[in-house]
C-alpha cells in the first residue's frame, strides 16, 4: 500500500483468520542497483 500524501509504500498489519491471530510475515528489500543491467524487454499483457 502506497501513502496517498507521502507516496511512500506502507506496511499494513493483517490477522491470519476469524480468530484475530496477528501474523508477523516478512519484507523483502530488493536493491536494483546490484541487479544486472537488463538485457531486454518486453511487453505483458493483463486480461481482468
Amino acid at each position: 500500500m502506497r501513502s496517498t500524501t507521502t507516496g511512500r509504500y506502507l506496511v499494513h498489519q493483517k490477522t491470519l483468520d476469524a480468530s484475530g491471530i496477528v501474523d508477523d510475515g516478512q519484507i523483502l528489500r530488493i536493491n536494483v542497483t546490484k541487479l544486472p543491467p537488463a538485457l531486454a524487454t518486453a511487453t505483458v499483457t493483463i486480461r481482468c
